[in-house]
């Protein structure tokens, strides 16, 4: 106990100029590492969170308290990690039954290329609603909307950017969320009332991206699309698989598990796992391979460039990229957090928090920044809602405006952040890059500068006398 107080009371309070240094350091190496290296995010990561990590030394933290904040971080994440894992199972599962594939062969047949996309982010944004999962979203119906796209002629980066706008405002939105949950209880807002109040800022930020891409399908019809081609892959398709509504299966299950309210690890389980029942008792795909697809992924064996593109995905090894980016992206924030490097930072922003518009705009910011440095929706909602909570007393804001400013700037960026779990687990199910898809995913930049607006104008601004509570106290 002697030399835990001692080393308590030696250790060095951080200054906001040290913690900038170390800050700028660390995102300079994983600038450098990526843009300049070419490297993929995980050692620039690494050797970010090793100059944070020096940081912590020079304030005298010991070692074992730096790495036991980072393991800390890391395991209040597994519950993400173990539904990443079960997402791949699922996507293999439901190659292997024919769903995904069934999907795209009845869309190419149905859909008007014309009004694809904007029929894209409206179906992912109403079942990103339904289940509070962008993940789930991404991972189901997003990879056949990319499948589809794929024979359709529609650059799968256009396609991708309108599955992630509609799966991010449903994962924002839905009262059944977890980032919705957490913001709200953040900040000690009834949930139903934080998800209305957002509104205010998706809700025009998602009819506008509608729109867009609506105006972008135009220059898609039936016309310019090549239908040999599209009766190629329907063929191809056809010859792999068997197609019934019996491959629906598998869908059914997973609406009746999130209608049911099993947890989110259940319902994508129990989906993947009807789906290896449908391939072997329907598909005629043998017990043991259909099982490894589970870990290895499914692959078809097919000369259709296109359906080996569509088709060959999923499985448990499809995500250890997104995990070990997971692992050392939480990581570093687990050491940013015990040095307290960020929350230095956002401390001195509050020269410019004394009117409205100055302290919205600061709060998005530090979550926009906080989001794509610290990769971490959570800690970018946190940080800043602690930070300026008592401003937004102090300005008679209810708390209701610091619950959306802190979604508005957090949980919308974090598919667009290259190295975070969200931006790597969107680009990995999808198969389409990060950058491919960054300037299409309308839905992020709409929200915040909804978000301006509203804090200029006051529309959708709620006050609060705050002075009854003290008076009712008293």
């Amino acid at each position: 106990m002697l030399n835990e107080k001692k080393i308590s009371h030696d250790e060095k309070e951080p200054t906001f100029f040290s913690s900038l240094i170390a800050f700028i350091l660390s995102v300079s190496v994983i600038m450098i590492g990526i843009l300049y290296f070419g490297l993929d995010p995980h050692i620039p990561l690494v050797f970010a969170t090793a100059v944070a990590f020096l940081y912590g030394t020079y304030l005298r933290i010991p070692a074992f308290e730096i790495e036991s904040k980072m393991i800390e971080t890391c395991a209040e994440s597994m519950n993400a990690m173990l539904i990443i894992l079960v997402i791949g199972m699922l996507i293999a599962g439901w190659m292997s039954s024919g769903t995904v594939p069934y999907l795209v062969y009845v869309g190419l047949q149905t859909v008007n290329p014309k009004w694809f996309l904007p029929f894209v982010i409206l179906m992912c944004a109403l079942l990103s609603s339904i289940t509070g999962s962008s993940w789930t979203t991404i991972g189901t119906i997003g990879v056949a909307f990319i499948g589809i796209s794929i024979g359709l002629g529609i650059p799968v980066g256009i396609t991708a950017g309108a599955v992630a706008s509609g799966a991010f405002f449903g994962d924002k939105q839905s009262p059944i969320s977890d980032f919705a949950i957490f913001a709200s209880g953040v900040t000690k807002v009834n949930i139903y009332k934080h998800c209305r109040n957002m509104l205010y800022t998706t809700g025009p930020a998602l009819i506008i991206s509608t729109i867009i891409f609506g105006i972008i399908g135009l220059q898609y019809s039936a016309e310019s699309i090549d239908m040999a081609q599209i009766d190629i892959i329907r063929n191809g398709l056809a010859e792999q698989f068997k197609f019934s509504l019996i491959v629906l299966i598998p869908l059914i299950a997973l609406i009746l598990t999130i209608v049911l309210k099993l947890p989110g690890t259940a319902s994508l389980f129990i989906g993947a796992f009807v789906g290896i029942l449908v391939g072997i008792f329907y598909q005629g795909f043998e017990l043991g391979p259909t099982l490894n697809t589970l870990f290895a992924g499914f692959v078809v064996d097919s000369n259709i460039e296109e359906i080996t593109r569509i088709c060959n995905r999923g499985g448990i090894m499809s995500m250890m990229y997104t995990l070990a980016i997971m692992a050392c992206s939480l990581s570093m924030a687990g050491v940013f957090e015990r040095t307290k490097i960020l929350s230095k930072i956002v401390e001195k922003l509050e020269v410019v928090v004394k009117r409205r518009v100055g302290l919205i705009v600061a709060t998005l910011v530090t979550g926009v920044g906080l989001s794509y440095f610290a990769c971490d929706p959570y800690i970018a909602a946190i940080i800043p809602a602690k930070a300026f909570e008592h401003k937004y007393k102090e300005l008679g804001l209810d708390m209701t405006v610091l619950s959306r400013t802190i979604s508005d700037g957090g949980v919308n960026i974090a598919p667009i952040v290259p190295w975070g779990s969200s931006g790597v687990f969107t680009s990995t199910s999808l198969g389409v890059p990060v950058l491919q898809f960054l300037p299409f995913y309308f839905m992020g930049p709409l929200t915040i500068i909804m978000a301006i607006v509203s804090a200029i104008t006051g529309w959708g601004i709620i006050h609060h006398d705050y002075s009854l509570e003290e008076s009712d106290l008293a």
